[in-house]
């Protein structure tokens, strides 16, 4: 993939359902990989050759909401220094509106612009069973291989830092027999239901 937002012209839609190997390098948006849960056949995917990030709709999007949750932080904030001040909230109460209120949109991060694994790219697809992810991979988004039921094998970007919540939930024949010592956050239930984690 040259240019990424491409993906549907290379792979045309009929068939996708038929789909069983995939095998891909270059760049890719995360909304290019909405098709691979339409691929129901699919086995395996080699992404290791490939550099996905996000669109600029949903980087655009991330903004849109970053900057409402900095909005509601502000209210937050205001509305708990004059219920203090009239002594309509307790102290404990007060404080965490205050941090609430302190919170600066770096706190509130967007997704890094590195390489990512999407959320929920692979969700569902209960053929597959092999993949490797992009090399340069950063984090693995929330439910990316959630009831993936016969994954069985997954490589790892070695430089991963994030592995997001139920990641992997419901990968009942995943095995994993260690994990990259980069990985600084698992989310919860990244590994729910998954039998054979070491």
């Amino acid at each position: 993939m040259e240019k990424p937002g491409t993906i549907m012209s290379k792979i045309p839609m009929p068939a996708w359902s038929s789909v069983d190997t995939l095998v891909i390098k270059g760049f890719l948006y995360d909304t290019d990989m909405n098709i691979m849960k339409k691929m129901a056949s699919l086995k395996y995917a080699d992404l290791s050759d490939a550099y996905i990030s996000e669109s600029p709709e949903t980087t655009a999007e991330n903004k849109r909401h970053r900057e409402a949750l900095n909005a509601a932080a502000k209210l937050i904030g205001a509305a708990g220094e004059m219920a203090y001040k009239d002594g309509k909230m307790s102290t404990p109460s007060y404080l965490m509106a205050k941090s609430i209120a302190e919170m600066e949109s770096s706190e509130i991060k967007e997704a890094d612009e590195n390489c990512i694994i999407p959320a929920e790219c692979f969700e569902g697809l209960k053929q597959l069973e092999t993949v490797k992810m992009p090399r340069r991979a950063v984090s693995i988004g929330s439910r990316a291989f959630a009831g993936c039921t016969n994954l069985r094998n997954v490589e790892f970007p070695p430089y991963v830092k994030t592995i997001g919540s139920e990641a992997f939930c419901d990968c009942e024949k995943l095995t994993i027999n260690s994990l990259p010592k980069t990985i600084t956050k698992i989310g919860d239930g990244a590994f729910k239901n998954c039998r054979s984690i070491y």
